[in-house]
């Protein structure tokens, strides 16, 4: 995007220069054609016309190009047209060339301080986007949070609704975790919750989503499943899985799972039975063991 500016901001300069020259050369080609006709000061004044095209869109470099060179050719015409006067333009070209100076220094001001702010305004989105993901993301594993799933699957029924796509909600704890804490330390059992959170991530599908919403709880989100635990996705999940009980054998992963609209119509009601069927293959396995 800088790369861009930068030379979109380089065209500028050339446009200006290019515009700025092309002014000074009618300015001179019309005060030598009409010298009979027009007055003195027309040299000067369509001059500074020149340099405010060439420094307004080229910024100073363009501006003081086009001084310059109206400063000379404006030299060449006062000798040319009015040698007798050479003195008193001399005045009135050194006059014209400060304010060809400072306008140029004027709108190169403007520019830097036209990036300054551009700069600034993109820094800000990109903290504001930062801050955005941030609030949606879980500091310890870098999933989805729960903000994130709240909105998520809100809008996943709706497009179940609109689609006439079905999807299943798998919600996932990780058993043992305070042995782990016990065992190996609280790093010990970050290296659970994140590990659990690595091996969804893997194992779900493109479109499909996991998320830690709890402590040690986590969710999943299957587009296009309709028949729960017998679906395929969610026996990759819990095959993947299996990979937390090899590293903590003490630790291992319950899950359950409800679909959408065939057994809850609305997204509490599919939570609380996925979180149902869950917490009965805890009880039904034991805490700690490992589903599969």
């Amino acid at each position: 995007m800088r790369a861009f500016r930068q030379y979109f901001d380089g065209s500028h300069r050339r446009l200006g220069l290019v515009l700025g020259l092309s002014a000074v050369a009618v300015v001179t080609l019309l005060r030598y054609g009409l010298a009979a006709v027009v007055g003195e000061n027309m040299p000067l004044l369509l001059y500074v016309l020149a340099v405010l095209i060439a420094a307004s869109l080229g910024g100073m470099m363009p501006g003081l190009v086009v001084t310059a060179v109206s400063a000379v050719l404006g030299s060449v015409l006062f000798v040319t047209l009015a040698p007798d006067t050479v003195t008193g333009e001399l005045v009135r070209l050194l006059t014209f060339v400060i304010e060809g100076v400072a306008i140029s220094l004027a709108f190169s001001t403007l520019a830097t301080r036209n990036r300054e702010l551009r700069h600034l305004a993109e820094d800000l989105a990109e903290s504001r986007d930062h801050a955005a993901r941030m609030a949606m993301t879980d500091w310890l594993t870098g999933l989805a949070n729960r903000s994130a799933y709240e909105a998520d699957i809100r809008a996943s029924i709706a497009r179940a609704d609109r689609d006439g796509v079905p999807l299943t909600l798998v919600v996932a704890d990780a058993d043992g975790l305070k042995r782990v804490n016990d065992v190996h330390g609280h790093a010990g059992g970050d290296e659970l919750l994140r590990l659990v959170a690595d091996t969804l991530s893997r194992a779900v599908r493109v479109g499909d989503r996991a998320y830690r919403v709890g402590g040690d709880e986590f969710v999943v989100i299957l587009h296009g499943a309709s028949d729960a635990a017998s679906e395929q996705p969610f026996h990759r999940l819990a095959d993947g899985l299996e990979i937390v009980s090899a590293r903590f054998p003490e630790a291992g992963v319950s899950m359950g799972a409800a679909s959408y609209p065939g057994e809850a119509d609305d997204p509490d009601r599919l939570f609380e039975l996925a979180d149902e069927r869950m917490y009965e293959e805890k009880v039904r396995r034991g805490s700690g063991r490992r589903v599969g």
